[in-house]
């Protein structure tokens, strides 16, 4: 038995996101900007696009599939057969 993950798709509410911004030793006009940046991504869903495209690049899904199935591997050896 092994898995095999097609894609990996994402949705997360605008209201779910929560960043803390503190951009150190930066004058407050660019943090303000920085923060900006950063509710537009969510705002448009700019932010998720991007996780999404990550995730579903070939050599995630295929590290998600070895970790899917070393977890299902060491189940199924816990598991009693009869």
């Amino acid at each position: 038995m092994t898995i095999n993950v097609l894609g990996v798709g994402l949705t997360v509410g605008s209201k779910a996101v929560t960043i803390d911004f503190n951009v150190g030793d930066e004058p407050r006009w660019v943090q303000d900007l920085a923060q900006i940046a950063v509710n537009e991504g969510v705002g448009n869903g700019g932010l998720v696009n991007g996780m999404r495209t990550f995730l579903n690049q070939p050599d995630v899904i295929e590290n998600i599939e070895t970790f899917a199935n070393e977890a299902l591997k060491n189940i199924l050896a816990e598991m009693p057969y009869a």
